[in-house]
C-alpha cells in the first residue's frame, strides 16, 4: 500500500498534516444509529440488558480518542452496569444515564470536528493558584495578579459543597485561560484539594455537580487544546488561600460567569 498522509485507521480518519483525527462518515452514521435505537427501546419504557448497556459503552469509549471529553459522559453508564449481578439481566437506566447519553447523540447529530493532537510542549508553569472557601468564595492567583467569586445565598445543596466549590475554582481558572487567550497548551495548576485533582484526573466523580462541572472544563479544553496539569500543594503554602477568605483585589480580565453558576457565585466587586 502506498504511503497517504490521509487514512483510515483502528476505524477514525488520521490526517497527518494537520495533526487530526476524526470519525469517517460511514463510522458516524452507525454509531449515531446505534445510539439513536438505544435512546428510543428507553424512550418506550423498556428494561435495558447488561449485554447491550456495555455495547454502546464500547462504542462510546472508541468515540472518546476522538472526543476526550466525552469519558466525563461515561462514569454514569459505567456506575449503571456495575449495578448488574448478572450480564443476562435487565434493568431501567437512572435518568443520568439518559440525560449523558442524549448528550452523545447530540454531539452525534453531525459529524465530529477533527481532534487536534498538536503536540503541547513544555508544562507552563505560569505561578498559577486556585483555592475556595465555604464561608467566602472561589478565588484564583496568576503570577501578581488575581480573581474571585463571592457566594450567593443559598448555593449550598443538592450537591454543591466545598468539593464543588474546589472544583468550579479549576473550571474558573480555566475560563481565565480562555479568557486570556492560551491554544494548544498544557498548563500547571496548584490545588490543595487531592479529592478534586483526582476527580478531573479521572474525568469522573461521585458527585454530580462535579461531574457537570468536569463535562464544562472539558469542553473548553477541547475547544481550545489546553491541557490543565492540577498538582497537590498544601493549604498552608497555597497563595490563593488567604484570597478564597476576601483578602484580594482582583486584577485579571474577567470573563462571563455561565448561566448554570450564576445563581450560586458572582464576580467580585
Amino acid at each position: 500500500m502506498d504511503f497517504a498522509f490521509i487514512f483510515v485507521y483502528l476505524g477514525v480518519l488520521w490526517d497527518l498534516v494537520l495533526r487530526t483525527v476524526t470519525l469517517p462518515d460511514m463510522k458516524w452514521m452507525k454509531y449515531h444509529n446505534k445510539l439513536f435505537t438505544f435512546l428510543d427501546t428507553l424512550a418506550s419504557g423498556k428494561r435495558i440488558s447488561c449485554k447491550d448497556a456495555m455495547s454502546i459503552n464500547r462504542t462510546l469509549s472508541h468515540i472518546t480518542f476522538i472526543i476526550p471529553h466525552g469519558r466525563a459522559y461515561l462514569a454514569n453508564l459505567l456506575s449503571f452496569i456495575a449495578e448488574f449481578p448478572s450480564i443476562h439481566m435487565s434493568h431501567f437506566p437512572h435518568t443520568s444515564v439518559v440525560s449523558d447519553l442524549k448528550w452523545w447523540l447530540d454531539i452525534l447529530n453531525h459529524t465530529p470536528p477533527p481532534c487536534s493532537h498538536i503536540l503541547w510542549g513544555d508544562l507552563h508553569d505560569i505561578d498559577l493558584w486556585v483555592d475556595a472557601s465555604t464561608d467566602w468564595g472561589i478565588s484564583l492567583v496568576i503570577g501578581d495578579k488575581w480573581n474571585a467569586w463571592t457566594l450567593c445565598d443559598r448555593w449550598k445543596g443538592q450537591g454543591r459543597d466545598i468539593g464543588w466549590l474546589k472544583a468550579i475554582a479549576v473550571e474558573s481558572t480555566m475560563r481565565t485561560l480562555l479568557n486570556l487567550g492560551w491554544h494548544n497548551a498544557a498548563v500547571l495548576i496548584h490545588s490543595d484539594n487531592q479529592g478534586v485533582i483526582g476527580a478531573f484526573q479521572h474525568r469522573r466523580s461521585c458527585n454530580f455537580q462535579v461531574n457537570l462541572c468536569i463535562h464544562r472544563v472539558k469542553s473548553i479544553a477541547m475547544a481550545t487544546n489546553v491541557s490543565h496539569i492540577l498538582t497537590y500543594v498544601e493549604s498552608e503554602r497555597n497563595r490563593a488561600d488567604k484570597t478564597s477568605h476576601s483578602e484580594v483585589r482582583p486584577s485579571v480580565p474577567p470573563f462571563k460567569l455561565p448561566g448554570e453558576l450564576q445563581a450560586y457565585i458572582t464576580d467580585y466587586v
